[in-house]
């Protein structure tokens, strides 16, 4: 683990600490997928250093977390509220009914809360407040890297707010998956994983990375109808453009010496 330093953390300065750990580990051009919070640092870091990514893949994140009305400000003092008065453990009890709502996810459930009473409670403040306010989004049209948007369906911020990342981006594309959550890649690993994998380097169809027909030019993807389920948890109807390359097939895996990130979320 690594220290939890003096405090007041910003994303920039978590964008900075990626970036130098893949140079020193050789690792750059590197495949880097974000999630929840990990995916803010990766868009920042993909906006600042773009030469250091070859692929990014960015699930159930935004690009703007500035508090802009009530709601927001709402949201940000009642995390820190909350956190002040139950404890880690107790609002991992909380998160963990949020995101594993399924009768046969409790095994889920109980192994979130444990691992989740782990984490330090000033470093995760720390890390709320270098959340509120930050904003990658008058920069997205710099990052030029094959990129792929994916969303749950039951996120806790809607679809749309993904979608508006995407359009903004010149080579990006949104996956939707449904009956899902913000935890996708534990909820639901092998669909994520079928999402992101197989794509070769000129970002022709090896995997099923999309979004809805209709909402893409020719210039973003290629894209294809999927007609079945993907590994039985991805609904019908849902269309597929291909985008990214060779993102990593495990959220959480790293491979210290090699090319492959991951950005792990801290929400």
């Amino acid at each position: 683990r690594s220290e939890l330093g003096a405090g007041s953390y910003s994303i920039p300065q978590f964008a900075r600490d990626v970036a130098v750990v893949l140079r020193k580990q050789a690792a750059v051009p590197a495949h880097v997928v974000g999630l929840s919070m990990g995916g803010m640092v990766a868009l920042e870091l993909a906006a600042e250093a773009l030469p250091l990514l070859r692929s990014l893949v960015v699930v159930n994140s935004v690009a703007d977390m500035r508090l802009r009305s009530w709601h927001d400000v709402w949201f940000y003092a009642s995390r820190r509220f909350t956190v002040q008065v139950l404890g880690m453990r107790g609002v991992g009890r909380l998160l963990a009914r949020k995101l594993f709502v399924k009768p046969n996810q409790e095994t889920l459930r109980r192994t979130f809360v444990r691992r989740w009473a782990q984490n330090d409670k000033r470093a995760y403040l720390w890390s709320v407040d270098a959340i509120a306010g930050c904003s990658v989004m008058d920069r997205l049209g710099r990052i030029e890297v094959p990129t792929l948007l994916v969303s749950s369906d039951e996120d806790y911020t809607p679809v749309d707010s993904k979608r508006q990342i995407a359009v903004r981006m010149p080579n990006a594309s949104l996956a939707v998956v449904e009956d899902a959550r913000h935890a996708l890649p534990v909820e639901k690993p092998e669909t994520f994983n079928t999402l992101t994998a197989g794509v070769d380097v000129d970002g022709r169809a090896g995997g099923m990375i999309g979004l809805p027909a209709g909402e893409k030019d020719g210039k973003r993807g290629h894209i294809v109808r999927l007609g079945e389920a993907v590994e039985g948890q991805v609904a019908r109807g849902v269309f597929f453009s291909v985008l990214v390359d060779k993102v990593l097939r495990h959220v959480g895996a790293r491979k210290s010496g090699g090319k492959r990130e991951c950005l792990h979320p801290l929400l």
